[in-house]
């Protein structure tokens, strides 16, 4: 098991996996138990391990663009704990981005494309297991969460965002060009085993959310795997299989997604746009610089009764305002651009469809949760691993392209199919 394998699930299992259950007021208390200790114990040992694994610091001249925007949003959101509503909790969080920040640039720097493949497969195994564990050992849930699974005290959202990215994952490693990944894996009816599983318990978690960002990357991983004349007839299967599910069980869909609740709760998408309407307030009050990190979590609990922006971008607008807004979007643009340049380039672009799945879940579960700009959470992890895995991509192009053609943008030639 590799370092970057055990560095993250670390800091995911610390993060999410809970043995009890905290109200968000105690949450933003700033009163430690032994759970909130541990969780900030590993993340002390995770910095303690980067400090000894980079040998060289960040130096501003040599760090890509991706980068530069990722440790721009983690200083802009550290720094507003000073300033923040909840100072202490701020404070913590910030530490903990930070320190994810640096775990994405020592992936950058230092690990190789077998580093992330044992991680996913090692990510897989994490979730196979909690499902079942989740089946066998049913926690006792709140009343809001009794028809929807879940594992030990993890919320049926987050449960959903780690099934809805195994499913993602699980499809890229079926689809996968196996000739040209340096980490072989397992047999293919392991993975359609486990697909099935995940497929079954994301559906059981009746998340609206979680599924729709399953398939929307799924169905980028889909597009990206196959050869450019193939796409639009992946596409056009797609539309035909997703039309005739509909036509045939409508009915049980609707269900599904109505999950028992009023026409009233989803006309507002679970009070979700009351919510927004109160963030948009929120932010014309403080539009620069915004209320603080963690801030949203305690201002839309006092006012409408839900934690959180429940959008990754209208709780980064609260937070952290047009600056954090601004570093933010600077990311995803920039990851986005950076993986869909090496999409030409053998072996590492046949990496691109995993990393492309993954992001386009992150952004579409991003509508309805706002985990993906939130510290210490498995979104915000993957999205930070996946900065350092296109950092270790290009890292590769590059060496293979040699030092003579060094400062030349974009993928070598010879490199191109």
């Amino acid at each position: 098991m590799s370092w970057v394998t055990v560095l993250v699930l670390a800091m995911m299992v610390a993060s999410d996996y809970k043995l009890r259950r905290r109200t968000p007021g105690e949450s933003l208390s700033g009163r430690a138990d032994l759970t909130v200790i541990a969780e900030v114990v590993v993340y002390g040992l995770v910095l303690a391990f980067l400090v000894l694994q980079v040998r060289r610091p960040p130096r501003l001249q040599r760090t890509s663009m991706l980068l530069t925007a990722t440790f721009a949003f983690g200083v802009a959101l550290a720094a507003s704990a000073f300033y923040a509503v909840y100072p202490t909790t701020a404070l913590v969080r910030g530490m903990q981005l930070l320190v994810t920040c640096g775990l994405a640039y020592a992936i950058a720097q230092t690990a190789g494309r077998g580093h992330l493949h044992r991680l996913v497969h090692a990510y897989i195994a994490l979730v196979t297991v909690s499902v079942l564990f989740g089946a066998v050992f049913p926690f006792p849930r709140t009343s809001l969460q009794a028809n929807r699974f879940n594992w030990l005290h993890v919320h049926a959202v987050m449960a959903a965002t780690y099934l809805g990215l195994s499913v993602v994952l699980l499809i890229g490693l079926l689809l996968r060009n196996r000739n040209r990944w340096p980490y072989e894996g397992w047999p293919d009816r392991v993975y359609l085993a486990m697909l099935v599983l995940h497929v079954v318990a994301l559906l059981a978690t009746r998340t609206r959310g979680g599924l729709a960002g399953c398939v929307a990357g799924s169905f980028v991983v889909a597009i990206a795997s196959v050869r450019r004349k193939s796409r639009l007839d992946v596409a056009v299967l797609t539309v035909l299989a997703v039309g005739l599910a509909t036509l045939i069980a409508s009915e049980d869909i609707l269900s599904f997604l109505a999950r028992g609740e009023s026409s009233e709760s989803l006309r507002t998408l679970s009070a979700r746009t009351e919510l927004w309407e109160e963030a948009f307030r929120l932010f014309w009050e403080r539009p620069l610089f915004g209320y603080g990190l963690t801030a949203s979590r305690g201002l839309f609990f006092e006012t409408v009764g839900l934690g959180g922006a429940h959008n990754a971008l209208v709780n980064v607008m609260v937070d952290a305002g047009v600056v954090g807004v601004v570093v933010f979007v600077a990311i995803l643009w920039t990851l986005v651009r950076s993986a869909r340049s090496l999409r030409g380039v053998n072996p590492v672009g046949d990496d691109i469809p995993i990393v492309l799945g993954v992001f386009t879940f992150l952004i579409v579960n991003s509508f309805t949760a706002e985990y993906m700009a939130t510290p210490a959470n498995t979104a915000n992890i993957w999205l930070f691993v996946l900065v350092g895995w296109v950092g270790v991509l290009h890292r590769l192009a590059r060496e293979r392209r040699g030092p003579s053609n060094d400062g030349v943008p974009g993928a070598p030639k010879q490199l191109r199919r």
